[in-house]
C-alpha cells in the first residue's frame, strides 16, 4: 500500500448526480486539476464504481499516483439509501452497517484507504448517531480507512474523545 501525501484540498469535485456520466466527468475533473474528491457509499444519489473507474483512468493518463490525490466517502444511513440499493445489510447493527459501507466504499474506489470518511447526516438518534461516529473512530484508531496522523483537525473544529483520543462530534 502506498502512504498517503496528499493534504486536503481546499476545493473538491463532488461526484452526485452524475450517473453513467461519473467515470468521464471524473476524468475530466482530474485534467482540470482537481485532485479532491467527494463521494459517498449511498447508490441512490452516487456511482462509486464510476467515480473508482474515473480515478483509475485519470491516475493512469496523467501520471498520477494514488498519494496524489484526496479521496472523500460517506457513510450513509439507511434513511438516506435508495431502500432497493442499500450497500450493506440494512437489518445489522450499525456499526456493522459502517463497517461494511467501508468496505464497499474501498471496493468501488479500487483503493486500500480513502483520506477522509464522514458521516453523510446524523442518524434517527444521538445514541445511534454515536454508535456510527464509535465505528468511524475505530477505523481511524486501526488505520483505516486512513492512517491516524492524516491531516489532523484543529482544535477548533473537533475535541477529542476521552476514552480514544480520537475527534468526536460537538
Amino acid at each position: 500500500t502506498e502512504e498517503p501525501t496528499m493534504a486536503m484540498p481546499p476545493i473538491m469535485y463532488g461526484t452526485a448526480w452524475k450517473a453513467e456520466r461519473t467515470e468521464a466527468l471524473v476524468v475530466q475533473a482530474l485534467h482540470a486539476g482537481f485532485r479532491g474528491v467527494d463521494t459517498a457509499c449511498q447508490p441512490k444519489h452516487y456511482n462509486e464504481e464510476g467515480v473508482g473507474a474515473g480515478v483509475r483512468r485519470g491516475m493512469e493518463e496523467l501520471g498520477l499516483t494514488r498519494g496524489e490525490l484526496f479521496l472523500q466517502s460517506k457513510f450513509t444511513p439507511l434513511r438516506g439509501q435508495d431502500p432497493n440499493r442499500v450497500p450493506y445489510d440494512k437489518t445489522a447493527p450499525i456499526p456493522t452497517q459502517v463497517q461494511q459501507s467501508i468496505a464497499a466504499t474501498l471496493n468501488n474506489l479500487q483503493t486500500d484507504y480513502v483520506d477522509a470518511l464522514l458521516l453523510h447526516s446524523p442518524l434517527s438518534s444521538h445514541e445511534e448517531t454515536m454508535q456510527a461516529w464509535r465505528q468511524l473512530e475505530e477505523h481511524v484508531k486501526t488505520g483505516v480507512p486512513q492512517p491516524p496522523d492524516r491531516c489532523p483537525p484543529t482544535p477548533r473544529q473537533v475535541s477529542p474523545s476521552p476514552q480514544t483520543g480520537v475527534p468526536q462530534p460537538p
